[in-house]
């Protein structure tokens, strides 16, 4: 029997620093991937989102308003019935866009927090807690407890807190949506009323559009801006950590190697 504190045969000591640090390492590397997925996915929603939301701008409206205005003060019919077929066309456009960016940010918000609890799902309730020394474990595949790498606890944890105010952000598009419903509908009473020879309710109405404005404001954009640049720094930041994972785990794997050339080379002395 070995003497207390005498070092453990060489194949032990191998296969000690491999599930010390392999497991670790690949649980990390899931969470970093599962990060980098999802923040990549934010990305690609968030520009979808900004590019419909751009096709929202009325501004190509405002000239049909005004050559409204101007035919209706001068009756001329034609030029009156023209500007309405164009509006009646821009019209039925922006309410696609309507319909096409609520969806869009219907679906985003759903996927979004799909995968948001995905990542929470592979920490246990003290993470989720936000206890200042959690213990986790990654997944059923990975039992080796590794409460000890804090820094990927609060790497994790800054990550989340950014997607989850992201997340926040898609949310209140909402609010400028429903804005953007009820402009949508003064230039459909607009054109009711049109239809029914109304000219000077028509032209209030579409008065009334013009001072709503765009749902979206010069500050809204500047703000999403400001979110996907943030995503975008987030992203750099997963995918360097990666890198510097995957290099780790390559040394790993060498002690692995080495693990079962001193398995067969033990095996064959003994036999």
């Amino acid at each position: 029997m070995a003497a207390s504190g005498a070092m453990p045969p060489l194949k032990d000591l191998v296969s000690w620093v491999w599930e010390k640090f392999q497991n670790p390492q690949e649980g990390e590397g899931e969470i970093i991937s599962l990060l980098r997925d999802r923040t990549e996915f934010a990305i690609q929603q968030l520009n979808n989102i900004k590019a419909r939301v751009e096709e929202l701008k009325i501004k190509k409206i405002e000239p049909r308003v005004d050559s409204a205005e101007f035919a209706i003060e001068e009756r001329e019919v034609a030029a009156l019935k023209m500007g309405m077929v164009e509006i009646k066309c821009m019209a039925k456009t922006f309410a696609k866009s309507v319909d096409d960016l609520e969806k869009e940010v219907d679906e985003s918000v759903k996927e979004l927090k799909k995968r948001t609890v995905t990542i929470l799902e592979k920490f246990p309730d003290s993470l989720k807690k936000k206890k200042k020394r959690p213990s986790f474990f990654i997944g059923r595949a990975f039992k080796t407890q590794i409460s000890s790498n804090l820094d990927l606890v609060d790497f994790v944890t800054d990550h989340l807190k950014s997607s989850i105010k992201t997340l926040r952000f898609v949310t209140a598009i909402k609010y400028s949506l429903q804005q953007a419903r009820k402009a949508e509908l003064l230039v459909l009473e607009a054109t009711v009323h049109f239809d029914h020879r109304d000219h000077k309710a028509a032209l209030e109405k579409l008065r009334k559009f013009m001072e709503e404005g765009n749902p979206f404001k010069e500050e809204f954009i500047k703000e999403f801006q400001l979110v996907i640049e943030g995503q975008n720094s987030s992203l750099k930041d997963l995918r360097d950590r990666k890198k510097k994972l995957d290099r780790k785990l390559r040394k790993v794997e060498t002690w692995h190697k080495v693990r079962k050339i001193v398995h067969y080379a033990a095996y064959a002395a003994v036999c």
